[in-house]
């Protein structure tokens, strides 16, 4: 027997359903997962460049003259 199932407008078979491939299906189908995804990346971004303040800063110039 082969059964056809649609969750939120994904068919799925019944045969070949597995958590990971429905996961993947609905971060790619589902406007709020992937706003909370972009969210969480623009979060850590924002503690990457707070952290990076705390580090020193080195900058090197040279110069040339005839």
């Amino acid at each position: 027997m082969f059964f056809i199932v649609y969750l939120f407008g994904v068919p799925l078979s019944a045969k070949s359903v597995s958590f990971s491939s429905l996961s993947k299906s609905l971060e790619s189908t589902n406007p709020s997962i992937l706003s909370s995804k972009l969210q969480t990346l623009l979060a850590n971004e924002e503690i990457n460049a707070a952290k990076s303040s705390l580090y020193p800063r080195l900058s090197l110039s040279a110069n040339s003259e005839y």
